[in-house]
């Protein structure tokens, strides 16, 4: 089909110019209907010289001409110039502005020959040089882990197979395969091997035989093998739809496969993989929280690619004893007294209950469920001041006493009715926040730090978590955290402790606060210090840093990256699969403001009132807003795509808003008549992407509460004030602004 398509196009090419030598040379622009002339207008206004003839179509037009795109992918495209003769062919409207886009970049009128989509994007996938198509996927046939994951897996990678080379795998149980009367000569084996890979851990072998087969832990392991073998091994790519992910319910997962002549999976790939925490759930504080299974329903298949694990942590589990007839009853939600008696006692039939009803339910300790939290409930006061708590306090040296006292109590009644495998989970949190020096949790007592507001100080949102940039003497300041923090690790059995990491953006939905950098170290600082679970609260922001985060996260919370510039490429790469040839600038632009934003004094982002002027210093953002334009001016050049665009847009806004918010006293009101001019053209171009695109300015980190910019734009209010006060309403917080 191919070597057709190119003769026919060659000899419409060679008719058209005899024809335009015959007569008198006018330039011919034709499309396929009306939404086409647009791409017409769009080449006029980025080409020096228009081509003589130019057409541009679908593949319906495409079809008139000789080219068969019933092969391409909606977003292919079909180019081909001579000597001023072009014609311009997408699958779809989709390939048509891609292909545009790429004649303005890279193309030119006389000589350029460009095919893109067209086809398998993996010519040729063999294992130990045999063909794929030789092969049949077998899967377990007793499903150990509870969830429909064994199937799941082998249509998974069957389905992705298929869609990177075109061969089509049978998927059948192993005792389904036995039965078979002609068997595919090689197989590709799906099966669980438990307990020496746990929950989650993989290995990936190719035998001798030419057999492929991914080893899995009970629970989710083999499809994170299978998801690791497409993506390490095969290049498929799955991330957020960042533009989709801010509003749809259900995740939006988008998908991307690097193209390939061959592929030969050989025992190069051999390799084990346990995550780097055992637990790793991310607590997308969204609107929809699509990726909380509580919430998403019981299988969120998105989240298996995510690698997420939502069975490990500790919230505040205390609510959920039903006090009924103690001496706490009626107490309007302060912390229960954990010197009575009578409440230690309702708090033991909890526990045995807990167990005992999720058993009941079919539930598989150490594999369904872990344990139960005996967290206290959230606040910042109310802790019991009774003279027998206050005796623990002082004994322990700290208020979380009583928490571990009460802690090992229930760990103890677990162990003595034979659940010793289960956890309690507790949090250091507020006035738990520092270790006992007396009573050590027990070897299963788990201890949830928190990195959040602690009453007696706030963390950090700027800087590592480590606390070595910080003040040591400043409130909000992650260096009297990161010692309590250490000061529980050492007393916690190994693996015990836990984490709430909350590298957050607060109502900053428009600028996002600058924590990519700083991912890693986080992340790096955690593991070495023995933790074993991590809640990743990324949400209460809309903006794409929030998705580039969780991604991130997802990454490095498995498995961390060898190195810093490792993870740099990583960062690259996922804006490369969201803005693809714009990702240069983009990266330039991500990077320079994150790195900017470890000059500021600490600040917290919890609060939803947190200003977006402590993200950078003024004056290093008026030294880079020119650099910052001019990086954006690149990023239109180069994107591939108007998605794309789109998705520049709205980075491009955060931008201008923070710069034109800096800039406003210097440049509008007390500056020269040009700083002025520049400062209006900028605040234009800043409302007119806000109302465009219909961007939250702010957002409540409870979805209740948004703000936008003013269908009319005001040039004598510092835009600031969209932040903090919706046009015609007042809430009051106008003076945190100045």
């Amino acid at each position: 089909m191919k070597k057709i398509t190119s003769l026919m196009v060659a000899i419409f090419l060679t008719v058209s110019s005899l024809a335009a030598c015959a007569e008198q040379p006018t330039a011919s622009m034709t499309a396929s209907d009306d939404a086409d002339t647009k791409y017409i207008d769009f080449l006029r206004e980025r080409l020096e010289d228009m081509p003589d003839t130019l057409v541009i179509g679908d593949d319906a037009k495409a079809a008139e001409h000789g080219v068969d795109m019933a092969d391409f992918e909606d977003d292919g495209f079909f180019t081909r110039a001579v000597d001023g003769e072009v014609l311009i062919f997408g699958k779809t409207d989709a390939g048509i502005d891609r292909a545009v886009r790429d004649f303005v970049k890279y193309g030119n009128s006389d000589t350029y020959n460009k095919t893109y989509g067209e086809g398998y994007r993996v010519e040729r996938l063999t294992i130990a040089g045999n063909d794929i198509s030789e092969y049949a996927i077998i899967y377990d046939s007793v499903n150990q882990s509870g969830v429909e994951e064994p199937v799941f897996a082998a249509e998974q990678l069957s389905m992705y197979i298929e869609k990177a080379c075109g061969a089509v795998l049978p998927y059948y149980t192993d005792v389904e395969f036995q039965a078979l009367e002609e068997k595919p000569e090689r197989t590709i084996t799906l099966t669980v091997d438990y307990p020496a890979l746990g929950n989650e851990a993989f290995r990936i072998e190719v035998g001798e035989d030419g057999n492929l087969t991914v080893f899995g832990g009970r629970d989710k392991g083999c499809i994170y093998g299978v998801y690791d073998l497409l993506e390490d091994d095969i290049g498929w790519r799955f991330f957020d739809n960042v533009l989709q992910a801010m509003v749809e319910a259900e995740g939006s997962c988008d998908e991307y496969l690097y193209e390939s002549e061959h592929i030969d999976l050989t025992s190069d790939i051999n390799r084990t993989e346990e995550p780097l925490f055992l637990s790793r759930r991310m607590d997308d504080v969204n609107y929809y929280k699509r990726l909380n299974g509580e919430h998403a329903g019981q299988y969120n298949y998105y989240s298996y690619k995510r690698r997420i694990s939502d069975n490990w942590y500790s919230g505040h589990g205390l609510n959920q004893v039903d006090w009924t007839g103690t001496s706490f009853e009626g107490k309007n939600g302060d912390q229960p007294c954990l010197s009575d008696e009578g409440i230690l006692e309702r708090i033991d039939e909890h526990v045995i209950k807990y167990v005992e009803n999720r058993i009941d339910m079919g539930l598989v300790p150490g594999r369904d469920f872990y344990g139960l939290s005996l967290g206290q409930y959230d606040g910042l006061t109310g802790y019991c001041q009774c003279v027998d708590c206050l005796q623990i306090v002082a004994e322990e040296g700290s208020g979380a006493g009583p928490y571990v006292r009460a802690a090992n109590r229930a760990a103890q009644l677990l162990k003595d009715n034979g659940y010793g495998y289960l956890h309690v989970n507790i949090l250091a949190y507020v006035d738990t926040s520092t270790p006992p020096k007396k009573t050590m949790p027990l070897d299963n007592v788990r201890v949830s730090f928190c990195f959040y507001v602690l009453g007696d100080m706030d963390v950090c949102s700027a800087h590592t978590i480590d606390g070595k940039d910080c003040s040591k003497t400043s409130y909000t300041s992650n260096y009297g955290l990161a010692e309590r923090f250490e000061k529980w690790s050492a007393v916690c059995a190994p693996g015990n402790m836990d984490v709430w990491y909350y590298p957050f953006h607060s109502g900053n939905a428009i600028v996002p606060a600058p924590v990519v950098l700083n991912l890693y170290h986080d992340i790096k600082y955690l593991s070495e210090h023995g933790v074993g679970a991590i809640i990743n609260t990324v949400g209460g922001s809309a903006s794409q840093f929030s998705a580039l985060t969780e991604y991130l996260l997802d990454k490095i919370c498995w498995q961390l990256p060898e190195s810093y510039d490792a993870y740099l490429d990583m960062i690259h790469e996922w804006l490369w699969l969201n803005y693809g040839d714009a990702a240069d600038p983009i990266f330039d632009y991500i990077t320079e403001y994150d790195k900017l934003g470890k000059n500021v004094a600490c600040y917290t982002m919890f609060y939803d009132r947190t200003s977006p002027l402590v993200h950078i210093n003024r004056g290093d953002m008026l030294c880079r807003f020119d650099y910052f334009c001019d990086l954006f001016e690149r990023a239109y050049e180069l994107a591939d795509t108007s998605v794309q665009v789109e998705r520049i847009e709205h980075l491009e806004a955060g931008m201008l808003y923070l710069g034109v918010c800096y800039a406003y006293d210097p440049w509008y009101v007390n500056g020269t008549a040009d700083e002025k001019a520049l400062l209006i053209e900028r605040y234009t171009r800043l409302h007119e992407l806000c109302t465009k695109n219909n961007m939250w300015i702010f957002v409540s980190c409870t979805y209740d509460d948004f703000h936008y910019a003013p269908k009319e734009l005001d040039l004598d209010e510092n835009p600031i004030m969209w932040y903090a006060e919706p046009a015609g309403q007042s809430d009051g917080i106008g003076d945190l602004f100045g």
